[in-house]
């Protein structure tokens, strides 16, 4: 947060500009994710040509555009309602600059495809919601399961790639394609 607008709606001026072939890039901090929806949302603009990284300590709300004008929300309650535009240059390239300063501290959002090879897709898409550092409770939410039945889950998760930690299972997942 804040947010622009609902999960539920389509981001239709970031589709606009992805289908005129113009470069966007977002970094998520992983709460943004624990909004029912926000992954799968997310998972669209990917498929729609978005670059995206999660960070874990994201500072603040930020739109940079075309290195001349930035924006920023005057709000940080859950919803934004009104922003700044600054086209100063000197602030603007500021901001920039510590866009690229977290994008290159951040990893690339987890891809997750129900046509990934797995022997079950809802495990693969487990493996990408690990991988934005979400709490198990938001993942249990976003699958729409219990505390406990993600707990079996993890448990056999880890047992089919043969690993002990969440981070084994990362890599071994990494490793056989699943991401």
């Amino acid at each position: 947060p804040p947010y622009v607008q609902a999960v539920s709606e389509e981001n239709v001026s970031e589709t606009d500009a992805l289908d005129r072939g113009v470069t966007v890039r977002g970094i998520y901090a992983p709460e943004a994710f624990e909004l029912p929806g926000a992954f799968e949302e997310a998972m669209q603009a990917l498929g729609r040509g978005e670059q995206a990284r999660v960070h874990p300590a994201v500072p603040m709300k930020l739109v940079v555009a075309d290195d001349s004008t930035a924006m920023l929300p005057l709000s940080s309650q859950d919803a934004v309602d009104s922003a700044v535009v600054l086209h100063a240059p000197m602030v603007v390239a500021a901001l920039g600059r510590l866009f690229e300063l977290l994008w290159r501290q951040a990893s690339p959002l987890p891809r997750w495809s129900p046509d990934a090879p797995a022997d079950d897709p809802v495990d693969t898409e487990l493996i990408a919601l690990l991988g934005t550092g979400l709490k198990d409770e938001a993942i249990a939410r976003e699958l729409q399961i219990s505390i406990r039945t993600l707990g079996r889950r993890m448990s056999g998760l880890l047992d089919s790639l043969g690993a002990r930690t969440r981070f084994q299972a990362g890599v071994q997942a990494a490793r056989r394609g699943l991401l």
